[in-house]
Order: C-alpha cells, then sequence, then structure tokens
C-alpha cells in the first residue's frame, strides 16, 4: 500500500517516478502524515517565519509542516496564523509562547523612508538589549506582498517593563511618529521626503529611566556617526 504526502498530495510510487527514491526515503513522517523530502526542502525554502534568537546569524525557519526547531528536537517559541484581507492578499500573524512578550511590531516596506529609520531603531534596540543582558528574539514574518516584510521584536517576559522603555526611547530618538514613515505608500511620492533622524530632544519626553535615555543616546549617536 503507497502513501500520499500531505503537501503534495502525491503517493510515493509517484514521488520516486519523478524525483526518485531519495525523495521518499529522505521525506519524513509526521503526526499528520507523510512529507516527501522535495515538499519538506520547499517548505523551508518559503517559511512562513524567520526567527533570530539574541545575535545568531543562522536563523530558525518554521513552515507549514516542519521547522528548524524540530528538526533539532526542541518545541518552537512560536506559530503562525494566516489573516487574509481578501481572497488574494494577507500576511502572516505571529503567535508565541508564555514566556515571552511582544515589544515592537512594525511593517518593513522596501524602497520607503521607513525603512532606513526601523533599521537604525532596530540598531539602537537590540544594542541595548545585549547591554542590558535581555534575552530577545526577532521575528520576520512573510506578507503577500513580496516588498513587504513584518518584524516582531519578542522579549522575555521578566523584563518587559525595560524593554518597552528601550524601544519607545528608540521611537523618539529616530523621530517614528513623523508623519513621513506612515505616508507615501499606497500613493508613492514622485520624490523621497527629506526627514531626520537623532532627535536628542524627543528623548527627554520619553517615559523611561534616565538610565534608559543615557543609553539609547549614547548608542544612537554612535550608530549615526558611522
Amino acid at each position: 500500500m503507497t502513501e500520499k504526502c500531505i503537501s503534495c498530495e502525491l503517493t510515493t510510487d509517484d514521488i520516486i517516478k519523478e524525483y526518485g527514491q531519495n525523495a521518499v526515503e529522505g521525506g519524513y513522517y509526521l503526526e499528520k502524515g507523510f512529507l516527501c523530502e522535495p515538499c519538506a526542502e520547499y517548505d523551508l525554502s518559503e517559511p512562513p517565519l524567520t526567527v533570530y534568537h539574541n545575535r545568531e546569524d543562522i536563523p530558525k525557519r518554521i513552515g507549514h509542516y516542519i521547522s528548524d526547531y524540530w528538526l533539532e528536537g526542541e518545541e518552537a517559541p512560536f506559530s503562525f496564523e494566516w489573516v487574509p484581507t481578501d481572497a488574494w492578499r494577507g500576511h502572516y500573524e505571529t503567535k508565541h509562547s508564555d514566556g515571552l512578550a511582544r515589544i515592537f511590531d512594525d511593517s518593513i516596506l522596501s524602497y520607503h523612508e521607513s525603512e532606513q529609520m526601523l533599521k537604525v531603531l532596530h540598531d539602537i534596540s537590540l544594542k541595548a538589549f545585549d547591554q542590558a543582558d535581555i534575552d530577545y528574539y526577532r521575528v520576520f514574518s512573510r506578507t503577500s506582498n513580496v516588498f513587504c516584510t513584518n518584524l516582531d521584536i519578542y522579549i522575555e517576559r521578566a523584563k518587559e517593563e525595560l524593554g518597552s522603555e528601550i524601544v519607545e526611547t528608540a521611537k523618539k530618538y529616530v523621530n517614528y511618529d513623523d508623519p513621513v514613515f506612515s505616508t507615501g505608500i499606497l500613493f508613492p511620492r514622485e520624490r523621497p521626503a527629506e526627514f531626520e533622524l537623532g532627535n536628542a530632544e524627543a528623548v527627554k519626553e520619553a517615559k523611561a529611566k534616565e538610565s534608559v535615555k543615557r543609553l539609547v543616546l549614547e548608542i544612537g549617536r554612535e550608530l549615526l556617526e558611522h
């Protein structure tokens, strides 16, 4: 009796004819059924979620059927759900384990002014997390727009207050609420808009400890000078 792959729905006989014996022998037997090797490879080549833990260079990919966590015998701290906006478009929404807290979420839109601002905000926050000994995850999730990727930042729940202060202060520093970063999306501008990063005065307004403000200013100035 032959089995069917739960993804492509080809029988094992058809998979062997199409791809060879290794496509079956390299497959996986999951709770839902058999997943052939080509489908497993594809599942992780375009994963809904890509996760970076702290400063790790190699991410963990979370697909529809398998994940790098599963392959390494670990339980993934994240899962996802597809959220449609119409019949063709939508995005993946990240879900997280109880021990984590999401302290930042936004969309990275290629070729938009906000891309540079978010890069500086991202770099300030991560360096501050490192110095404050905060464990964190960056989760990139796909959308139906090939030019747009969602970014969520999670930290250990025990340090949620400190992590939130860092992010909110960094937002002040990069002028996160400047309308230029939330306009020119549906109807692109004829030419790039001017904007300013490094607003030290705005940091004074942040609802954060003075030590956090000093840390963000120090890191921000160092990043922008280079």
